[in-house]
């Protein structure tokens, strides 16, 4: 196939082979000469490597692009198998998208078109074998959209790569495993790494029964306000900066100094059980005695509506980590705001938004039953304090003339009405 495209200027990727068992030689040869360090695929890990080992099998052929000379090997990673080669990174692109966007569907014509807003050449998976056997225009068009699908994922791993990399360097894994690995994974490699730079025991992994799951029920998330419906005008935004990496380091979350005897507490706040009822239902002296009493603890951080206990001192090891984190990541900025030189900027900001992602990561994890720092209470206090926090800001904010039409666990938006405003 492609004699006619021999002369075609268009078609100068081209290479001509006699059979499919030259073509694949001819793959692992370009591999090999050239010293490659890193492949990069699109679903390749479920669907161009496993049909490259059969096929290559089928002629007699190793896929042997290790640099012991050694073959694929197809080593168990989440819910998939990753293609694997001995000195050689493959890093599978669709697992990578599927964890850090959110889309209807994660095709890589859809992928690109969100990064780049752009189309890509696209052929119907199930028409690929007619546009081969048709030949002339529709095998060239066969052609232009397989280039265009290696140009479209190259174009994309440079986008996202290197903040995976910049994440292998935090996180202290090999750069294979941290781009299929799931956020909370990174973020509990992380700590791990941190935990021997301070002798801190690593706990192992929960062992929950469902009976276990069951007694405990279910985390409650952030507060949300449901939109007033209708068209609002003059509208102002409401956020709250990290939110919940902050009241992890301000209050001090963490289970190492999670006081789990609580009885004497649930005895001075049993006047005021009906609070986990929330903001919107609880008369306003009642939310002021409860503030207060909670406040007025010296030794212990108290959260609201559960009143889990926390030590203010020491400071605990999530919270210590955490901190950590957050004052890398300041310093990053810091340095991004006083180079001119675009690259080092380009550098420092992905260092950024690797820390940024890792410390956004750090409260969710606290309620996932595999977390090697699983802690019930920990997942609790932190969304318990960030409603606190939201719900008194629009009360606040109602003081000076903001209504608020729509809020959600770290923000709210709100419209101004002269007449609420207090003198």
């Amino acid at each position: 196939k492609g004699d006619e495209f021999e002369h075609d200027p268009e078609m100068y990727f081209i290479e001509k082979v006699d059979s499919e068992k030259e073509m694949i030689e001819s793959f692992i040869k370009t591999v090999k000469e050239n010293n490659i360090d890193i492949i990069i695929g699109y679903n390749s890990d479920v669907f161009d490597f496993p049909y490259l080992k059969d096929r290559a099998k089928i002629w007699g052929l190793d896929l042997d692009l290790g640099v012991d000379g050694s073959g694929v090997k197809f080593i168990r990673r989440g819910f998939n198998n990753a293609a694997t080669f001995k000195g050689l990174l493959h890093v599978d692109l669709y697992l990578v998208m599927r964890r850090y966007m959110s889309l209807d569907r994660y095709t890589l014509e859809r992928v690109y078109f969100e990064f780049f807003g752009e189309e890509k050449i696209d052929v119907p998976g199930d028409r690929i074998y007619e546009f081969w056997d048709n030949g002339g225009k529709e095998l060239k068009n066969l052609f232009k959209y397989s280039l265009d699908d290696v140009v479209s994922t190259l174009k994309i791993a440079q986008e996202t790569l290197p903040l995976n990399l910049e994440l292998t360097r935090i996180v202290g894994q090999p750069f294979v495993d941290v781009t299929r690995m799931a956020t909370g994974q990174q973020a509990e490699w992380y700590l791990v790494r941190k935990a021997y730079e301070v002798d801190e025991v690593v706990p192992n992994k929960p062992n929950m029964t469902m009976k276990n799951i069951k007694e405990r029920g279910s985390n409650s998330g952030g507060y949300v306000k449901e939109p007033e419906i209708g068209l609002h005008e003059n509208l102002v935004q409401f956020d709250f900066k990290s939110l919940y990496p902050t009241l992890i380091i301000s209050k001090n979350i963490s289970p190492d100094v999670l006081v789990k005897d609580n009885s004497s507490y649930n005895a001075k706040f049993e006047d005021f059980e009906d609070y986990e009822t929330g903001y919107d239902e609880i008369d306003n002296l009642k939310e002021e005695e409860i503030s207060s009493a909670i406040d007025d603890d010296e030794e212990y951080y108290i959260s609201p509506e559960h009143f889990f206990k926390f030590k203010k001192e020491p400071q605990g090891f999530i919270p210590s980590a955490l901190e950590d984190i957050l004052n890398e990541r300041f310093a990053v900025k810091n340095r991004m705001k006083a180079t001119d030189d675009p690259i080092l900027r380009k550098s420092l900001d992905v260092q950024q938004q690797a820390l940024k992602r890792l410390a956004n990561t750090m409260y969710g994890v606290y309620g996932f039953l595999r977390f090697r720092w699983y802690s019930f209470e920990c997942a609790q206090s932190i969304t318990a304090w960030g409603r606190q926090h939201i719900k008194k800001a629009m009360k606040e904010a109602e003081d000076y003339g903001f209504k608020a039409i729509y809020a959600d666990t770290d923000g709210f938006y709100a419209k101004y009405v002269p007449e609420m405003k207090k003198e």
